[in-house]
């Protein structure tokens, strides 16, 4: 973690298949009272799976988690 700038960790996947993912998040001051805030994540996937992922919705799988965790992110910033 760097206060105010970054936080790193790991993305844990357990469905369809066990997998983990580099993840970040970067903060960023878009102007009076607004954050830019910019996710990302990397991994490796063997074949099959490397095919597959590209017709799966990433928003389906970890959408929900995501916004859990901007709406924690929200009150840090703000708090």
């Amino acid at each position: 973690i760097v206060e105010g700038e970054r936080i790193e960790g790991e993305l844990r996947f357990f469905k369809p298949w066990k997998s983990t993912s580099d993840c970040y998040l970067d903060v960023d001051q878009a102007g009076e009272g607004k954050t830019k805030v910019t996710w990302g994540f990397s991994g490796k996937n063997k074949f099959p799976m490397s095919i597959m992922m590209l017709f799966m919705s990433m928003d389906k799988m970890v959408g929900k988690d995501f916004e859990e965790g901007l709406g924690s992110l929200k009150e840090k910033l703000e708090g």
